[in-house]
């Protein structure tokens, strides 16, 4: 690669002071060297990497359906259920244990447990709060749509400012 002098001197000679290494070389697109005399005696020196992100691995999550669940046939299943068991048990701990195994019967006949494979994972930055404040800011919106009066716009304006 052939670069000039990175660091200049007004007295004396120029130096190499910057250097940049790389453990493959073959990864180097571009590299070069630019001046800059308005804040520096140093020039600035560039390297660009091609690097590719690793893509994500498809998470695979077990989660169970209620979006579907009748709950009626849930309520008349759950009356029919044989309660004695749990009232006979000596202790808690086994009266706990009864208990879970009859609701996830119940479970398992009214919300089926559905595999759901995440391709992306989810934004980090997409918290919470932040989903509050963006559901806050379209309610506002659709608000204003409604009635196009200037405090639904003031309104809209300033839970758009918070996401931002």
């Amino acid at each position: 690669c052939k670069l000039q002098a990175t660091h200049l001197n007004t007295v004396g000679e120029h130096t190499w002071l910057d250097l940049i290494l790389t453990s493959n070389p073959s990864l180097v697109s571009s590299h070069g060297q630019h001046t800059a005399p308005g804040f520096s005696h140093h020039d600035l020196i560039f390297l660009t990497y091609i690097l590719k992100s690793p893509k994500p691995i498809p998470k695979t999550l077990h989660r169970r359906c209620f979006s579907r669940m009748d709950l009626e046939k849930l309520r008349n299943d759950a009356a029919e259920i044989n309660w004695d068991p749990l009232v006979d048990a000596a202790s808690v701990d086994h009266k706990v244990e009864i208990f879970n195994n009859i609701v996830i019967k119940l479970y398992d006949i009214h919300a089926s447990i559905r595999r759901v494979k995440l391709k992306r994972t989810p934004a980090p930055w997409m918290t919470e709060g932040v989903k509050m404040a963006m559901r806050r800011r379209d309610r506002a919106f659709r608000k204003y749509k409604k009635n196009r009066i200037e405090d639904n716009w003031v309104l809209f304006k300033s839970a758009n400012g918070v996401i931002k």
